[in-house]
């Protein structure tokens, strides 16, 4: 394998299908783009040997003492669900709660979709609007919404592609799908301060008590506190 490793032919005509449908858009063209080396090949491959798909829990009763609200997870969202599940993240036991909360205001890419030397814009994207109208905070592009819903065909021929690939083109199509993209995301205190935060909510319509309310949430600055990082969470903290 060369040092550069690169979409094979079957990848090629792959995307020669695709791209017509929605070239323009800037997280295909790279996606399209992608180059990767001899590491992340093997590093990939490993990671796809070790992954087994999330077993249903039974449901979790409890007692009545907290107003319980049910996450929104009929809706139909972006791609990434199809793999990593309506509520993603679990690596970090102290934050996936509270970021699986933002699945309900943000798609996949306004926080994973970040390329550099790009000034994107963000605004409200309507979600299936014909079956379960959802209104999430999204990425925009001079191409438009940077969002993509399975039922979007070069979306969906992309994950017709995965279904019949054998083990070397799937570690091949999780590069081309995953190199344009952040794994980290943006740390609680990007949003969640009044100093330079990353969305501008006035913009999006949210009124001054809104606002505040967001960057000065305590629960989003204890959490982002690298320095807590590896401590028991205290509520007693919450109210420093």
């Amino acid at each position: 394998m060369s040092r550069m490793q690169t979409s094979g032919g079957w990848l090629f005509l792959l995307l020669l299908m695709t791209a017509p449908a929605r070239a323009e858009s800037l997280y295909l063209q790279q996606m399209a783009g992608a180059r990767w080396d001899t590491q992340a090949f093997d590093e990939t491959l490993t990671l796809l040997r070790q992954h087994h798909d999330p077993k249903p829990q039974p449901e979790l009763k409890l007692p009545p003492f907290h107003q319980q609200k049910e996450t929104r997870i009929e809706v139909q969202r972006e791609f990434c669900v199809e793999c990593h599940t309506t509520l993603p993240h679990r690596e970090s036991k102290r934050l996936r709660s509270y970021l699986n909360m933002h699945v309900n205001t943000l798609t996949c890419t306004s926080c994973h979709f970040r390329p550099q030397g790009v000034e994107l814009d963000y605004r409200f994207w309507t979600l299936d609007e014909a079956q379960s109208p959802q209104r999430l905070i999204a990425p925009y592009s001079q191409a438009g919404a940077e969002t993509f819903p399975p039922e979007q065909p070069e979306i969906a021929r992309q994950l017709q592609a995965w279904k019949q690939a054998d083990e070397p083109q799937k570690v091949q199509l999780h590069l081309q799908i995953h190199t344009p993209l952040d794994k980290q995301g943006p740390s609680c205190r990007r949003c969640h301060t009044r100093e330079e935060p990353l969305l501008n909510l006035q913009s999006l319509d949210y009124d001054e008590a809104a606002v505040r309310k967001i960057q000065e949430d305590r629960i989003a600055r204890y959490l982002g506190d690298e320095s807590l990082e590896d401590q028991p969470i205290q509520l007693i903290d919450l109210l420093r």
